[in-house]
């Protein structure tokens, strides 16, 4: 896994060059335009895992980092179906997690090893939780029943 320091500098327009990257729009401020995937939006009052949060979003892709420390992502969250192979591979290689799009859980687990926990919220798919020890990481993995690997949270561990 990529060393905590890389980590804190990754962000979403390193792998996506070729669009805008739009500031907040006081008329969105659910940031429905995500949605469109037409550029890179940024957020600077995002709600997630229990903290407020800035970063950039493009679809269900989202880079975070916490409000009280804007300068490194502590969040990194990959919509494995929203976008070409070719970026979706950029970001898990720059991450080195060994995972594809359409894994099995069974396959997750022998990459990733035996997971900390599994929860299922929806029929037909679970999520599995891995931890890394050093550098320390969660990684949760949503998995289809049908179509395997389709999402990827990498958040730092405290």
């Amino acid at each position: 896994m990529l060393a905590h320091a890389a980590f804190a500098r990754l962000r979403l327009a390193h792998f996506f060059p070729e669009l805008p990257v739009l500031g907040p729009d006081p008329k969105d401020p659910g940031v429905g335009r995500r949605l469109a995937r037409k550029a890179i939006l940024l957020v600077d009052n995002w709600e997630y895992d229990d903290r407020i949060n800035v970063g950039e979003v493009f679809g269900f892709t989202e880079v975070l980092r916490a409000k009280k420390d804007p300068e490194r992502t502590r969040s990194v969250t990959i919509a494995l179906g929203e976008m070409p192979a070719k970026k979706w591979k950029a970001i898990v290689g720059a991450l080195g997690l060994p995972v594809e799009k359409g894994m099995t859980a069974r396959a997750l687990i022998a990459r990733l090893g035996k997971p900390a926990g599994r929860e299922a919220f929806v029929p037909g798919q679970s999520n599995l939780l891995f931890r890394t020890r050093a550098p320390a990481y969660r990684i949760e993995c949503t998995v289809r029943d049908r179509g395997g690997l389709s999402y990827v949270v990498v958040r730092r561990s405290p």
